[in-house]
């Protein structure tokens, strides 16, 4: 059984890890860092990550996510970490989201 990464998985995190050396600066961290809630929920990070339409990658496609799939999610994750940041609070807040806005087309549905 083969364990490693397929080339296409290597190239992702190739790929993300390219954007974090280039956007996640040392400076970009200390800023976060002295902010009122840290590097997770940093504004300057989540909109590094917005810009580069990173902030819903569990989403599929079809309604505004990147539609990765488990292991590049985790890869995306894993490289995050290494940087000591996340944009998980973006997830928090648009899985709220999402949950509300299917849950008023259901009782729309339901109502009629």
């Amino acid at each position: 059984m083969e364990f490693s990464f397929t080339p296409q998985q290597a190239a992702f995190r190739e790929e993300i890890r390219d954007f974090l050396r280039k956007e996640m600066t040392p400076e970009v961290i200390a800023r976060a860092k002295r902010g009122y809630v840290g590097p997770y929920y940093s504004d300057e990070i989540r909109r590094k990550f917005i810009e580069k339409g990173w902030s819903v990658v569990h989403w599929p496609k079809e309604l505004g996510g990147q539609g990765w799939s488990p292991i590049e999610q985790t890869i995306f994750f894993e490289e995050c970490g290494y940087f000591g940041i996340t944009p998980g609070g973006l997830h928090n807040v648009a899985d709220s989201i999402r949950w509300a806005v299917f849950t008023v087309a259901r009782l729309k549905c339901c109502l009629k």
